[in-house]
Parts: C-alpha cells; sequence; structure tokens
C-alpha cells in the first residue's frame, strides 16, 4: 500500500501490538518513505508471538537505511515471522552493514524462497554475509529460489562468493539470479552465469540466449546480468 501517513503506520503497529491480525499471511508497505525510525517502531512490536502466520512482505522504497535493517534484523533474531517466504527490502540504503546486520537472522529463515535486494548500496562484504559458508547441518537457505542484487556495488570479489555458493551446492534451489546494474567486469558475469548453468543443469535453456543481455525464462528459469 502506498501513501501511508505516520498515524496510518501508528495504527499499523497498534493492530501488530495487539495481535488484531493473526491470519494476515501477505503485508506491502512499499513506497512509502517512512524510514528507520517507523520501522524501528514497527518491529519493536514483532517477535512477540504476532504476525505468525506472515508469508510475504514487502517493504521497498522506504528509507529505511541500515537503522532501519538492523531493527527488521532484531525482530527476526526474537523469532519473529516465522513463516516468511518471500522479503522485498529493495531500494532501502541499506548497504553493507544493513546486510551484514540482516543475514545472521535471514539464514535462519528456513522457509526464505523469495529475496529482493536491488538498489541497497550493496558491496562485496554484505554478499559474503549473506552467502558464504552456509550451514549444511541447519539447512540455511535451502529453500531459496530467486535473489534479486540489482543495481548494486557488488564487484568481481561479491561473484566469486556467488560462484561458491552456486559451485557448493549451498543453494540447491535457486530459479532467479539478477546481478545487472553492479560494477562488475564481463568476465566476473559470466562466470557468475557458468556457476548457475552448472548449478540448474539447465544449459539447454540459457546457451541459445547467451547473446541477450537478459537470459529468463518465465516458464523455468533464469539469470540476469
Amino acid at each position: 500500500h502506498e501513501g501511508l501517513t505516520a498515524a496510518d503506520v501508528a495504527t499499523l503497529e497498534m493492530l501488530v501490538r495487539t495481535n488484531a491480525l493473526p491470519r494476515l499471511e501477505a503485508l506491502s508497505l512499499d513506497h512509502n518513505g517512512f524510514g528507520a525510525e517507523a520501522m524501528q517502531a514497527l518491529c519493536e512490536e514483532l517477535g512477540h508471538g504476532t504476525l505468525r502466520r506472515l508469508q510475504y512482505l514487502v517493504l521497498s522504497t522506504n528509507a529505511l537505511g541500515s537503522e532501519g535493517a538492523a531493527a527488521l534484523a532484531a525482530a527476526l533474531g526474537r523469532g519473529a515471522l516465522p513463516q516468511l517466504k518471500s522479503l522485498g527490502l529493495g531500494g532501502n540504503h541499506i548497504g553493507s552493514y544493513g546486510l551484514i546486520t540482516l543475514a545472521p537472522p535471514l539464514r535462519q529463515l528456513q522457509l526464505l524462497k523469495t529475496l529482493r535486494l536491488w538498489d541497497n548500496e550493496i558491496g562485496d562484504e554484505g554478499v559474503v554475509a549473506l552467502l558464504a559458508n552456509l550451514d549444511e547441518k541447519h539447512k540455511q537457505l535451502k529453500q531459496l529460489q530467486e535473489i534479486d542484487l540489482e543495481g548494486n556495488r557488488i564487484t568481481a570479489t561479491g561473484c566469486g562468493t556467488l560462484i561458491a555458493a552456486l559451485d557448493g551446492g549451498a543453494l540447491p534451489k535457486l530459479r532467479e539470479l539478477d546481478v545487472e546494474g553492479n560494477p562488475m567486469s564481463e568476465m566476473a558475469k559470466e562466470a557468475v552465469l557458468a556457476a548457475f548453468d552448472r548449478n540448474m543443469n539447465i544449459k539447454h535453456n540459457i546457451n541459445n540466449q547467451r547473446s541477450r543481455p537478459l537470459a529468463v525464462g518465465m516458464f523455468g528459469s533464469g539469470v540476469v546480468l
């Protein structure tokens, strides 16, 4: 929902605090720009048995910054949103620090399938925090099907982390990967694409489209470089 006022956010905080939305499964708050302070207040109400059925949460373009990311990380760390399958945080300028803070609780979300982090000024350190050395025993990010990292600050170093995760079998269900608009070389992009090919075993689908900047199968899988 767009156009929320401060009063609207305060009302939402009250509804969450009083557990007035016990069956809510999807919540879209994108494009409101309500900032880190409102996010902190909202997250303080999470993790106490509220919104336990929520599966889809969109918080894109809300000027959350690293402080808002830290507030969400704290809530998730308290056990908030255990059923979460999709999280949209694009356009919030959380930076590498924000993702470093979020990475540990995100890695513990057993059902997470979609993670959208476009336009967040995330660098290589953030990618390392999220994807390096994923714990096989605890099945970290094993259900993840889509990662959107478009328009960040990822270089060849971050690509190396992505490649290691793909080649190591750490992301067995990944179907969509977007790293377009990052300052990485063409060689690094090709290396990520090759790792994606190997991981998905769908060379017959992607190789035919190597000449195109976008290799996406609407009925299958894809990678955006």
